[in-house]
């Protein structure tokens, strides 16, 4: 199942069901909340950005659609016994994407956007290990509750990583 934005994916009895969402337009790059534990967004959605800024942007959403590719081409589970493979699977791409992501030197006066995409790559690790800890136990009630978490996240997140101008990123 190719993910056209954000997964999400609910536990039901036995069933495996799979949603995806798709990027939308921001509306005002102000309505974000900041995942918890993040520092809120950067308000510097700005008109005017240097020829560096616009290079990391380019670099930055190359390294997206790379990691966007992988994650599409991760077949999704048959079975609820087999999510937590899934999940693992799901977070060593956002690993490697993370770690790759930050060898791209941001230009000092895009460094605080940078950070900002690099802060909320490490909130999106941290929330994938606990939804793999919860599909590892089993626990459809916490495995839920931590799908929630995520997708909620996924969509604070979303207008600023599109402000920023790291649409790409965006669909995850």
């Amino acid at each position: 199942m190719a993910l056209a934005g954000v997964f999400v994916f609910m536990v039901l009895g036995c069933d495996v069901e799979f949603y995806a969402y798709t990027v939308q337009q921001p509306s005002s790059p102000q309505a974000v909340l900041a995942p918890p534990g993040m520092r809120p967004p950067p308000q510097s959605a700005r008109a005017q950005r240097s020829t560096q800024d616009e290079r990391w942007i380019r670099r930055m959403n190359a390294a997206c659609v790379r990691r966007n590719a992988r994650l599409n081409a991760v077949k999704a589970p048959a079975s609820a016994g087999a999510l937590g493979q899934y999940v693992q699977r799901i977070q060593g791409i956002y690993r490697e994407h993370n770690r790759k992501a930050g060898w791209i030197q941001a230009p000092r006066s895009y460094e605080s956007e940078a950070q900002w995409v690099r802060d909320a790559g490490a909130a999106r690790e941290r929330m994938l290990e606990d939804v793999f800890q919860a599909a590892a136990s089993q626990d459809i009630t916490a495995t839920q509750r931590e799908m929630n978490r995520f997708d909620a996240m996924a969509r604070e997140t979303e207008t600023q990583l599109i402000a920023i101008g790291v649409r790409e990123c965006a669909k995850f």
